[in-house]
């Protein structure tokens, strides 16, 4: 079932709500490359846009007469298993494609999704400058979202999301990536099993008295679908068991 219009349902008791939420902070870092990424996809539109009011330019004549074609093959080629199939694991239900939360962890939704999915809105609003988010992804031609977030004792709270674009459009999801890579700089470490992914460690200083908060994304895509990870803890994240459940994640792509 795809996604329909976000409703607003109340925030799971013991976990962030749209007041305490960590998107606002995780993302701020990331939406200036919006601009950029936006321009490239406009100025795409234009360019077709210039060339289809151009009159038709006749074509010139075939050297050759015609053209032999070979004899139709017999049979139908047999589909690809989905062990093969990069596309056959996203082409459902995209929240079958999630993660699972581990054994032992308490999982919930983000207060702006239903049932899982999230709306191009819902997923604006966790940036700093939703609207510039809006009109990038709406230019990536976003077709639908899932995320799912759980917590566990003693461990990091995690938050993983999938945006799927329209089919056609991977390399919008790669540049994507790639552009906040560069605008990330030399504190990026590469995600193993990815030709893109990479993951960012960062620190919110807090106040006297209170822990500071230890932040780790990671960010990376495969086809038309972009992966996003959230890990928050006041301690100390393992970045070896952030390879790993980015590892999990790829994996299901």
């Amino acid at each position: 079932m795809e996604p329909i219009a976000a409703q607003q349902p109340p925030p799971v008791q013991g976990t962030p709500g749209p007041g305490t939420r960590h998107g606002r902070l995780r993302r701020t870092l990331f939406v200036v490359a919006c601009a950029a990424v936006l321009g490239i996809a406009a100025g795409t539109a234009v360019g077709y846009g210039v060339q289809a009011r151009r009159p038709p330019v006749p074509l010139g004549t075939l050297a050759q007469a015609s053209v032999a074609y070979p004899a139709k093959a017999g049979g139908t080629a047999s589909p690809l298993p989905v062990s093969q199939d990069a596309g056959a694991r996203t082409s459902g239900d995209l929240r079958t494609a999630l993660v699972p939360a581990p054994a032992g962890a308490t999982a919930h939704h983000d207060p702006d999704d239903l049932d899982g999915w999230l709306s191009l809105p819902g997923y604006a609003e966790q940036y700093s400058n939703p609207s510039s988010v809006f009109k990038t992804f709406s230019g990536f031609r976003f077709r639908r979202a899932a995320d799912v977030h759980w917590t566990q004792e003693g461990k990091p709270s995690v938050e993983v999301l999938l945006v799927q674009l329209q089919p056609g459009t991977d390399q919008y999801a790669s540049q994507w990536v790639d552009r906040q890579r560069r605008l990330a700089g030399d504190a990026t470490t590469p995600v193993e099993g990815s030709t893109n992914g990479f993951l960012l460690p960062t620190t919110t200083l807090a106040g006297a008295g209170h822990p500071d908060l230890h932040q780790v994304m990671v960010l990376a895509s495969r086809g038309d679908t972009l992966m996003e990870i959230y890990l928050y803890d006041p301690k100390e994240i393992n970045t070896e068991d952030v390879q790993a459940l980015a590892r999990r994640q790829l994996e299901r792509l």
